[in-house]
């Protein structure tokens, strides 16, 4: 009998003794020591055969085995929590123990004690709308500052442009003006056919190729014969070719395309003002 100094593990070989009965080996080395070697109880998951109050399995704390080396945190009450604290009451079996009064939520209490799949504190829904709103607030907010930025930028560039060409039309006051449109025919008259103006290879100038040749005149008398040395003939001048008028011909261009004589005249001393008809 082991009270009588026998073998108490006789199927064991590296236990033989259990000084306080409680099933655990006295050596330390051997297969399941008892880490509480006088104390007779019942814990079997951080400690083999210690005060175990609840019954959970998890020891109690003492002096030299304390909550933070994984003994039982809440030993008046069973419980199976692994997480946050060790042997305290998980409703829903994920590891992290319900809050209590001691230990909250912010000390790392379960957050869902319903739900296994979570436990840590998410943000609510309302906080995240808030941030959300003020996020679009200021995104229209930049928007909003940014068109008017531009809008104020494009209206002062538009201004510096018509200074610079009120001053550039001041400037050019010597350059003939266009015709005065209160000045067009009416009564389905066209406006000036602009092909006509006297511009480099748009005004339809004369064909040079058609114009008269001026001939030479015919002799009218044969020069005696004479034994003398021949005397050099003077040449005869030749008449000079006639130069089309650009002002007529611009002048004539816009009575063809119906315009009234005193408009026509009037058009064609702006470009021409010697012109008179």
């Amino acid at each position: 009998m082991p009270a009588q100094g026998g073998d108490a593990f006789p199927d064991e070989p590296t236990q033989w003794s259990d000084e306080d009965l409680d099933g655990y080996g006295d050596n330390p080395t051997g297969v399941t020591p008892d880490d509480c070697p006088t104390v007779r109880d019942t814990s079997s998951i951080d400690r083999l055969g210690c005060a175990d109050t609840d019954g959970d399995g998890y020891s109690d704390p003492d002096a030299t085995w304390t909550v933070a080396d994984g003994a039982d945190a809440c030993i008046n009450g069973r419980g199976n929590s692994t997480q946050d604290r060790i042997g305290c009451y998980d409703e829903d079996g994920d590891g992290y123990s319900n809050p209590s009064v001691d230990w909250t939520i912010d000390d790392g209490a379960d957050a869902y004690v319903e739900d296994p799949t979570r436990w840590i504190k998410e943000a609510s829904a309302d906080a995240d709308g808030l941030s959300g709103g003020f996020s679009v607030v200021y995104g229209l907010g930049g928007a909003v500052l940014i068109a008017a930025l531009a809008g104020g930028a494009f209206l002062l560039r538009g201004r510096g442009e018509s200074e610079e060409e009120k001053a550039w039309n001041q400037s050019q006051g010597g350059l003939p003006g266009m015709p005065p449109m209160g000045g067009q025919p009416v009564g389905g008259v066209a406006m000036p056919d602009f092909s006509a103006q006297p511009v480099a290879a748009a005004v339809a100038m004369p064909n040079f190729a058609a114009q008269p040749v001026a001939q030479q005149p015919a002799a009218s008398y044969a020069a005696p014969a004479v034994e003398a040395a021949p005397v050099a003939q003077q040449p005869v001048a030749q008449p000079a070719p006639v130069a089309a008028d650009p002002a007529r011909t611009y002048y004539e261009g816009l009575l063809a395309q119906g315009y009234p004589a005193p408009d026509a005249l009037g058009y064609t001393q702006q470009y021409y003002p010697a012109f008179q008809g």
